[in-house]
């Protein structure tokens, strides 16, 4: 879900790199963020009914598979905890699954709904990539932290996301969008370059999500900490 404005604040740090940039890398894929993309280009009613976001998802996994790139997707996993207010709010208190978010203790991660239209996209997107030797890797919570912990551990050169906390989760190199066909490129964000240009390391980014979600919700504070300790 990112920081609130985290993308504006690491702005001057952005970096247009040509596609052939991922040339023979290993990145990891935030597989959700790459369908909300693909839907925020095509708003149409055929979206989903035409099977659209497939067919762009293939397109760009060939583009990358032919510059040797290697992919592993990533899925969300169970709702944390400190998000689950804001998930009631985007689902409408009359809802039935707002009522089980009610109804959940607050310091406990809420499986997700897997019969929604969006999750029954992820399972045909993933069916897609493991057609074509990319392996699914289900994240324990949100796939973006999975992915940033994957590049701090150096399993990874970098993850696609959009999501500007996988920052906040120790990643070290994140794209966050990418276009393919002719003059491709890929937008970089590198930690190495945030830490030079504005002084900002990653218990910075930290401090600053604190400090919002202090003001929001104490609770919230004192979990997204015992998470990022783990």
């Amino acid at each position: 879900m990112g920081v609130k404005n985290l993308w504006d604040i690491l702005d001057s740090c952005k970096k247009k790199l040509p596609l052939h940039h991922l040339q023979n890398k290993k990145v990891c894929v935030d597989l959700s963020c790459w369908l909300v993309q693909f839907y925020s280009a095509h708003r149409s009613p055929a979206f989903a009914k035409d099977k659209v976001y497939l067919k762009n998802l293939f397109h760009r996994i060939r583009a990358l598979l032919a510059l040797n790139c290697s992919l592993v997707f990533v899925t969300d996993g169970a709702i944390p905890s400190v998000k689950l207010a804001t998930y009631r709010r985007r689902l409408g208190a009359n809802s039935d699954a707002a009522r089980d978010l009610a109804n959940s203790q607050p310091s406990i991660s809420l499986r997700r709904n897997k019969g929604s239209e969006f999750s029954c996209m992820i399972k045909e997107a993933k069916c897609l990539g493991m057609a074509l030797g990319i392996p699914c890797l289900d994240g324990v919570e949100e796939a973006e932290a999975q992915c940033a912990l994957l590049n701090l551990a150096s399993l990874c050169d970098g993850c696609f996301t959009s999501d500007s906390d996988a920052f906040l989760f120790g990643a070290r190199t994140v794209y966050r969008d990418v276009f393919i066909g002719e003059g491709g490129y890929v937008i970089c964000y590198e930690m190495e370059d945030i830490e030079k240009t504005l002084g900002f390391g990653r218990n910075s980014l930290i401090n600053i999500y604190f400090r919002r979600l202090l003001r929001e919700n104490f609770g919230g504070f004192q979990t997204f900490a015992l998470r990022l300790q783990h």
